[in-house]
């Protein structure tokens, strides 16, 4: 196959509006660690399409080059794109990560997020590789880890020390999609902050004067939980629901109203679920850890990015291979 040229002329800002990266930390006991988070969105993908060459790794360009649609090609350079920049942004000095803001991070140049390959393991699972020194991270001795998610034309991403696990998910919330999520999720796991599932009595998890959560963005915010949980323990989908079943949800309103709960059989793990614009967004992390991801953040980018087609569902229900997937991009299980 030949290989693809790289355009001439002035590169794609990386951080802009079409993709942007923060840094925020994560707190445990009394220890504090650097993690980013990534977002890209539809608005960059045909400079990304054309300037594929200086930014993939042969290995990546091959998996490319396996996309047979326009929608798969979008979500392949989406999340490798979001994935990069997290992991780029995590691997600046540990202090700065911790301490400086987001305008302080260099923008990367494309043969930077070049030498960055998102490869998959047997799984499916992404699996970052980072070289140390070369411009990506001078002093940094983190082994990064990296956990993405993309629905209708945008990824997040989340990238952190391969030693203390985040997952993430990210999906379009629509009603058509309530009775298919009922399925997979019991009345029981929501019991604490959907009325409906309590005939109008009081809410036992949400105070007076918190914002209720609708039924569908409850539902969909759940499946974005157990996803994101399913992408930590690299089952994917392919187990049954139950297994991921939620415990002690409730409403949290500060910064930005959200859900919070746990899971009744992985106790070690929590999640923080919210809806905004036409996406539910899920993130899961381990149940002693504090984090101070930037929500408030993420909220003006996904309100921000246009939909694609929003006729396609892409909440779905992924086949209980047999053997592997000839195309480990069409397994929904941990990308």
């Amino acid at each position: 196959m030949p290989s693809t040229p790289i355009p001439s002329g002035p590169a794609p800002a990386l951080f802009g509006d079409g993709s942007d990266a923060q840094r925020f930390s994560l707190k445990r006991d009394t220890i504090q660690h650097p993690a980013a988070i990534a977002w890209a969105d539809r608005t960059i993908f045909a400079e990304l399409v054309r300037w594929r060459a200086a930014w993939l790794s042969p290995y990546e360009l091959a998996g490319y080059n396996n996309c047979g649609i326009e929608k798969r090609r979008m979500d392949y350079l989406l999340g490798r794109l979001a994935a990069k920049l997290a992991i780029y942004t995590l691997l600046q000095e540990p202090e700065s990560a911790l301490q400086s803001s987001d305008s302080d991070i260099d923008q990367p140049r494309l043969s930077q997020l070049r030498s960055i390959e998102i490869a998959l393991g047997a799984f499916t699972q992404p699996l970052a590789r980072a070289p140390q020194g070369g411009g990506v991270a001078s002093s940094n001795n983190i082994s990064p880890a990296v956990c993405y998610a993309h629905s209708d034309g945008v990824a997040v991403a989340l990238a952190f020390p391969d030693g203390h696990p985040l997952g993430v998910d990210l999906e379009v919330v629509a009603e058509r999609r309530v009775k298919m999520l009922k399925t997979q999720i019991n009345d029981t796991e929501l019991a604490g902050v959907l009325p409906s599932v309590y005939a109008g009595s009081s809410a036992p998890n949400v105070a007076e004067g918190m914002v209720v959560p609708t039924e569908t963005d409850a539902y969909t915010q759940a499946w974005c939980a157990k996803e994101a949980l399913s992408k930590i323990l690299r089952c994917g989908l392919t187990v049954p629901f139950e297994v991921l079943a939620l415990k002690n949800t409730r409403v949290v309103s500060s910064p930005v109203p959200r859900l919070e709960g746990e899971f009744k059989n992985f106790t070690q793990y929590r999640f923080e679920s919210l809806t905004v614009g036409r996406f539910a967004f899920s993130l899961v992390l381990p149940r002693r850890t504090t984090a101070a991801w930037p929500s408030e953040w993420l909220c003006e980018r996904l309100e921000a990015s246009a939909p694609t087609d929003t006729t396609v569902p892409s909440v779905r229900l992924a086949p209980r291979p047999t053997e592997p997937a000839a195309d480990p991009e069409t397994t929904a299980a941990l990308t």
